[in-house]
Protein backbone atom coordinates (compact mmCIF):
# COMPACT_ATOMS: atom_id res chain seq x y z
CA UNK A 1 0.00 0.00 0.00
CA UNK A 2 1.29 3.22 -0.99
CA UNK A 3 0.55 5.88 1.80
CA UNK A 4 1.40 9.44 1.14
CA UNK A 5 1.72 11.92 3.78
CA UNK A 6 1.63 15.49 3.67
CA UNK A 7 4.25 17.75 5.52
CA UNK A 8 1.20 19.59 7.82
CA UNK A 9 -0.24 16.11 8.66
CA UNK A 10 3.28 15.00 9.77
CA UNK A 11 3.62 17.32 12.04
CA UNK A 12 0.39 17.64 13.31
CA UNK A 13 0.52 13.53 13.96
CA UNK A 14 3.97 13.91 15.60
CA UNK A 15 2.39 16.84 17.93
CA UNK A 16 -0.77 14.30 18.89
CA UNK A 17 1.52 11.83 19.74
CA UNK A 18 3.51 10.49 16.23
CA UNK A 19 0.73 7.78 15.35
CA UNK A 20 -2.29 8.24 13.12
CA UNK A 21 -5.13 5.36 12.64
CA UNK A 22 -6.76 5.28 9.27
CA UNK A 23 -10.19 3.07 9.21
CA UNK A 24 -12.85 2.86 6.76
CA UNK A 25 -16.50 3.45 7.59
CA UNK A 26 -18.74 1.65 5.69
CA UNK A 27 -21.24 3.73 3.79
CA UNK A 28 -25.19 3.79 4.51
CA UNK A 29 -27.98 4.41 2.20
CA UNK A 30 -27.77 3.90 -1.62
CA UNK A 31 -25.28 4.45 -3.71
CA UNK A 32 -23.31 6.11 -0.91
CA UNK A 33 -19.28 6.19 -1.08
CA UNK A 34 -17.77 4.77 2.77
CA UNK A 35 -15.54 7.12 4.38
CA UNK A 36 -12.15 7.32 5.63
CA UNK A 37 -11.58 8.29 9.25
CA UNK A 38 -8.64 9.06 11.30
CA UNK A 39 -7.98 8.80 14.42
CA UNK A 40 -4.44 9.75 16.76
CA UNK A 41 -5.96 8.59 19.93
CA UNK A 42 -5.78 4.96 20.63
CA UNK A 43 -5.71 4.41 23.97
CA UNK A 44 -7.77 1.14 24.08
CA UNK A 45 -7.87 0.46 20.86
CA UNK A 46 -6.92 -3.19 19.29
CA UNK A 47 -4.50 -2.38 16.29
CA UNK A 48 -3.05 -5.54 16.61
CA UNK A 49 -4.31 -6.49 12.89
CA UNK A 50 -3.62 -3.26 11.47
CA UNK A 51 -1.28 -2.69 8.59
CA UNK A 52 2.41 -0.22 10.03
CA UNK A 53 3.58 2.05 7.75
CA UNK A 54 6.65 4.06 9.23
CA UNK A 55 7.20 7.40 7.58
CA UNK A 56 9.54 10.21 8.74
CA UNK A 57 8.79 10.01 12.21
CA UNK A 58 5.20 8.87 12.15
CA UNK A 59 3.69 5.68 12.09
CA UNK A 60 0.51 5.31 10.35
CA UNK A 61 -1.60 2.14 11.61
CA UNK A 62 -3.96 1.32 8.13
CA UNK A 63 -7.10 -1.04 9.27
CA UNK A 64 -7.58 -4.10 7.57
CA UNK A 65 -10.79 -3.48 5.81
CA UNK A 66 -9.15 -0.52 4.43
CA UNK A 67 -5.98 -2.13 3.14
CA UNK A 68 -8.19 -4.64 1.12
CA UNK A 69 -10.38 -2.07 -0.40
CA UNK A 70 -7.55 0.97 -2.10
CA UNK A 71 -4.32 0.81 -3.02
CA UNK A 72 -3.17 4.94 -2.66
CA UNK A 73 -3.92 6.32 0.85
CA UNK A 74 -3.02 10.17 1.24
CA UNK A 75 -3.37 11.77 4.30
CA UNK A 76 -3.48 15.86 4.41
CA UNK A 77 -4.81 18.43 7.13
CA UNK A 78 -7.93 20.67 6.50
CA UNK A 79 -8.98 23.99 8.44
CA UNK A 80 -6.59 26.90 9.63
CA UNK A 81 -4.50 26.68 13.02
CA UNK A 82 -6.66 26.24 16.21
CA UNK A 83 -9.17 24.03 13.80
CA UNK A 84 -6.92 21.87 12.14
CA UNK A 85 -7.80 18.48 11.90
CA UNK A 86 -6.35 14.93 10.00
CA UNK A 87 -8.11 14.54 6.88
CA UNK A 88 -7.27 10.90 4.87
CA UNK A 89 -8.60 10.07 1.26
CA UNK A 90 -8.34 6.72 -0.92
CA UNK A 91 -8.11 6.35 -4.28
CA UNK A 92 -10.90 3.80 -5.57
CA UNK A 93 -13.13 3.10 -2.68
CA UNK A 94 -16.37 2.04 -4.26
CA UNK A 95 -19.97 2.87 -3.83
CA UNK A 96 -20.95 -0.34 -1.50
CA UNK A 97 -24.52 1.21 -0.21
CA UNK A 98 -27.93 -0.67 -1.94
CA UNK A 99 -29.50 0.42 -4.91
CA UNK A 100 -32.12 2.85 -5.20
CA UNK A 101 -35.67 1.60 -5.35
CA UNK A 102 -38.04 4.76 -6.43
Amino acid sequence: MEVALSPTARELVKQRGGTVAVDLIASVGCGKRPEVATDTYLRGKDTSSYLHAGQDGVEVLVSPALARSTTHLRIDTRGAWFWRRIQATAAGLPATGGACST
